[in-house]
């Protein structure tokens, strides 16, 4: 070959990069190939992945020259295990008319979508368009699902992706002897590969995302027979989030606020039955000691072995402490000057390892203080600001239903905790009261849909 065969991964935290370059080495020495390999990390906490880079090349004739980094123009094998980080590959110029790139169409969503107030999700479809444009061949299936129904993790999936690719002058039986040499997880890891390799190896066009296909169906409760099929599929998903978050007569409580929107009209019963639901369970401490104590959120850890250990960073404000509390004692907190002092320690930052049996019980005993929200300040807090929510559009349903459904939509400022939520409530608050005087104009709902966009873009600045 006249130059070195290039191989570049982009992979996220956790999903096994550094065991692929690892197998990808151990394929070239037994191929009496001399291989090169370098990383850069990722940002921490999903704002991009870790490049893995690899350069291979013959033995015989003069020792090349080997470069440290992928460079545009110069990639033979791009592979990313999720869609976003192959539209990055394209953006930094690791994608070419020469390239070909295999990339996962699962999505693993960053920190900018998550914490959107509205859809923050990046568009799948566009997505694909851009890798399928900037590649000489593309090459997508799903690696996420494949490891999944073989047991095993992505990683194993990558490598099958990278074998099926056909770029690099390795036989396939290398790749599986370098897992069998791996010697860990040989069977599952084998099962993904082979997986993956049949699935990249098939003749395809470009699969829909999981984000793009319609929402699965979901089994409708007996309580939700009198609302509108519409309204009623996103009643669907909300009660099981309210029973878990509260218990059955929450979900019962749900559906009395909702019924009236509902019978109205339909448009608006489908984004009160949203709205009503995230109001209701609104992310108090109670919330996130529940979540941060999830088996399936641990069970991985427990289940690795290795030694992981899981910290938790929690800074709590004197108003969360107070919030979880019944509502007298919390009052009396934020009164009372010598209270907050003494409270002031505990919001400076904690550090709880949930893994430990100490900080595990610690969670679990204030995730226990589930029984008692109903009587926390902050449930008190919440409720009322939903209840003038409900009433507000209930009064401009009346006269105005486009006017009452832009001021349904805009209670998704109201979200997340601490000063995040804070700011959101503050932002709804003044487009509420800024509704009440647009009740007569005849672009009111427009005027009310403007300020929610300049409300989330100011946020997003």
């Amino acid at each position: 070959m006249n130059r070195p065969v290039t191989l570049t991964i982009a992979a996220l935290g956790g999903q096994g990069g550094g065991v692929v370059q690892e197998w990808m080495i151990d394929v070239a020495e037994a191929a009496g190939m001399r291989v090169q390999a370098t990383s850069v990390p990722g940002v921490a906490q999903r704002t991009g992945a870790t490049i893995y880079y690899l350069e291979f090349a013959a033995r015989d004739g003069a020792v090349p020259v080997m470069a440290l980094m992928p460079a545009s123009g110069a990639c033979d094998l791009v592979v990313a295990s999720e869609l976003v980080e192959a539209a990055r590959m394209v953006q930094r110029g690791f994608v070419g008319s020469e390239t070909t790139l295999v990339t996962s169409t699962h999505r693993a969503y960053t920190i900018d979508e998550k914490s959107h107030r509205s859809d923050g999700r990046a568009d799948s479809a566009a997505l694909l368009k851009v890798v399928e444009e900037a590649a000489g061949r593309l090459v997508t299936f799903d690696m996420e699902a494949v490891a999944q129904s073989a047991g095993s993790v992505i990683s194993a999936a990558i490598l099958g992706g990278i074998a099926a690719s056909n770029v690099l002058p390795f036989d396939v039986a290398l790749y599986e002897q370098a897992i069998e040499r791996g010697g860990k997880g040989v069977n599952a890891s084998l099962a993904a590969f082979r997986a993956a390799f049949a699935a990249a190896a098939a003749p395809q066009a470009a699969p829909l995302p999981d984000a793009l296909r319609p929402t699965e169906d979901v089994p409708l409760d007996a309580r939700l027979a009198s609302l509108p099929g519409p309204v009623a599929a996103v009643a669907a998903h909300a009660l099981p989030r309210l029973a878990s978050y509260q218990d059955d007569a929450y979900v019962d409580e749900y559906l009395a606020h909702l019924a009236p929107f509902a019978a109205r009209d339909t448009d608006l019963g489908r984004e009160m039955a949203r709205g009503i639901a995230l109001w209701m369970t609104f992310e108090d401490t109670i919330r996130v000691a529940d979540l941060k104590t999830a088996p399936e959120r641990l069970a991985p850890h427990v289940a690795d072995a290795r030694v992981v250990h899981v910290v938790e960073f929690m800074k709590p404000r004197v108003e969360e402490i107070a919030g979880s509390l019944p509502a007298p004692v919390g009052r009396w907190i934020l009164r009372s000057k010598l209270a907050t002092s003494c409270l002031k320690p505990m919001t400076s930052g904690l550090k709880i390892r949930s893994t430990s049996v100490w900080g595990y019980a610690l969670l679990r005993a204030m995730a226990g203080l589930r029984r008692i929200r109903r009587s926390t300040l902050r449930f008190e807090e919440e409720m009322a600001e939903m209840r003038a929510w409900m009433q507000l559009v209930a009064r401009l349903a009346e006269r105005n239903l486009p006017l009452a459904l832009a001021v349904a939509e805009s209670q998704q400022l109201v979200s997340g905790y601490g000063d995040t939520h804070a700011e959101g409530l503050a932002r709804f608050k003044a487009i509420a009261a800024r509704a009440e005087a647009l009740l007569d104009a005849d672009n009111g709902a427009e005027q009310v849909r403007g300020l929610l966009a300049d409300a989330l873009q100011a946020e997003a600045a």
